[in-house]
């Protein structure tokens, strides 16, 4: 089995250009934004380039709904979080293999490790430097 983890410090995030991907193979609609702050209520800018990978710290929002121009239009299920895919999901370790690093979200280093099928396990998180254990009992 394989399993997407992120091995630096800061978290499990995919770049734009990995959402993206994705969310195509998915079936949904792609529609990217990073974030401003302005008085005149619109603050969601939309993305032309996806395949910048370099912003690191920017606030990127994904949507299969286009025309969001801030938090007032989000409805629930408008937004799109990458750090709910289920690590073993094919698409996302597809991705991540198809990409190399330029799947790494602003502060990840995403790594595919394989681990037997039959092992119960879990993630656990150290600072965002993610590792799996196999599940066991503790007291």
């Amino acid at each position: 089995m394989k399993v997407v983890v992120n091995k630096c410090f800061g978290g499990f995030s995919l770049s734009p250009l990995a959402v993206k991907l994705y969310m195509e193979a998915q079936g949904f609609p792609f529609f990217a934004y990073t974030q401003k702050y302005s008085t005149d209520g619109d603050n969601f800018v939309p993305m032309t380039d996806v395949e910048d990978t370099t912003s690191f710290g920017m606030f990127f929002i994904y949507s299969s709904k286009g025309n969001l121009k801030s938090w007032e239009d989000v409805k629930e299920g408008d937004i799109f979080e990458d750090r709910e895919i289920e690590r073993t999901d094919p698409i996302l370790v597809k991705v991540v293999e198809q990409l190399g690093t330029k799947a790494n979200g602003g502060a990840a280093q995403l790594e595919i490790v394989e681990i037997p099928d039959d092992v119960k396990w879990s993630i656990s998180d150290y600072d965002g430097i993610e590792s799996i254990h196999e599940v066991h009992r503790v007291w």
